[in-house]
């Protein structure tokens, strides 16, 4: 009786085995990249090249996109919500407007593209280069650019609020009339960067290297530079009530321009 028990159960294992086996095969096939698939939700194109392509308004929600080249591409007013695009290549590519909510583009080479009034909330961009990228107007709100490279990249008029671009790289980066509450700049390369007239209350830029950086006009009430290093920077007209300067010294309410 008890051979036959312990004989009951292993055919059982071994058939939850190559049940299991089976399902991991099938989800294997599924995940191959099919670069010949059209343009669709959740299109598999991982790897493909799509390079120099017309995919204007194209829908590639929850789309698997991670290493595909997209150099050169059209992708204005696609919609990439949710897409997968980690490594992705998409140099000189053009997202006039494009849909790229919750897309997780960390690690990806966006270099010198266009990604104006693009719509970037909750949007995963670590690591990722934008060097010379246009994201003016974009809203990037409660997105993460942790260690981006943002050197000479334009983003202009665009809304970072509750962004994170703790040790990004904003060497000579344009963010003049940005909105940045409670952005976070910890750690951060402002050297030559312009925020004139930018919403910088309550944002922190905590250890942040600030060498030549232009705040004119900006709102910095309520910020936080402590242990920031602050070099040839320019201040003038800036708000800074409330705000915490580099030597931890708060600044009085009425502190304009010049930390009383």
């Amino acid at each position: 009786m008890m051979r036959k028990t312990l004989f009951i159960r292993r055919c059982q294992s071994l058939t939850a085995s190559l049940l299991c086996a089976a399902s991991l095969s099938l989800a294997s096939t599924q995940a191959i990249a099919d670069c010949d698939a059209p343009p669709a939700p959740q299109v598999n194109w991982k790897g493909c090249d799509k390079s120099g392509l017309d995919l204007t308004n194209a829908d590639l929600r929850g789309a698997v996109l991670d290493k595909v080249n997209f150099t050169a591409t059209k992708l204005d007013g696609a919609n990439l919500r949710g897409s997968y695009l980690t490594k992705a290549i998409l140099k000189d590519a053009s997202l006039v407007k494009a849909r790229l909510i919750e897309a997780s583009m960390i690690n990806a080479d966006l270099r010198n593209a266009n990604l104006s009034k693009a719509l970037m909330s909750n949007a995963r961009l670590d690591r990722a280069q934008l060097m010379g990228a246009n994201l003016s107007k974009a809203n990037l709100d409660r997105a993460r650019l942790y260690d981006a490279k943002l050197q000479d990249s334009n983003f202009e008029g665009a809304s970072l609020i509750n962004a994170n671009l703790e040790q990004s790289n904003l060497t000579n980066a344009n963010f003049s009339h940005t909105q940045m509450k409670q952005a976070s700049l910890d750690r951060a390369q402002l050297e030559d960067a312009n925020f004139s007239g930018a919403q910088l209350n309550k944002a922190t830029l905590v250890k942040s290297l600030l060498v030549g950086t232009d705040f004119s006009n900006a709102d910095l009430s309520a910020a936080s530079l402590a242990g920031a290093e602050i070099i040839g920077s320019d201040f003038d007209g800036a708000k800074l009530g409330y705000t915490t300067w580099n030597n931890r010294k708060r600044c009085r309410s009425s502190s304009v321009s010049t930390c009383n």
